[in-house]
């Protein structure tokens, strides 16, 4: 999970996964080893999901894009899951 400004949320998801699929396509030039990205503006406003096999990945797909705070990232908790989804 990672912040972000509010009603950024669902154009932060969308660039997050442009630059996984550019990653996949470009290898070398960028490090971008994402699973995927939503977000849920009106549950959780300001708030990104990411899913990603390591927090170290998560802030690495997360680098060189302005409206995230990439410190801000952190593990959900696992009773956290139930209402996310």
């Amino acid at each position: 999970m990672a912040s972000c400004f509010k009603g950024q949320e669902e154009s932060l998801a969308l660039a997050l996964i442009n630059k996984a699929n550019y990653c996949q396509s470009h290898p070398g030039h960028y490090y971008c080893q994402l699973i995927s990205a939503f977000a849920s503006k009106k549950k959780f406003p300001g708030k990104v999901f990411i899913e990603a096999n390591s927090e170290k990945e998560a802030k690495d797909s997360l680098e060189g894009l302005t409206t995230v705070m990439a410190e801000s990232v952190k593990q959900v908790d696992y009773q956290l899951y139930g209402s996310i989804f």
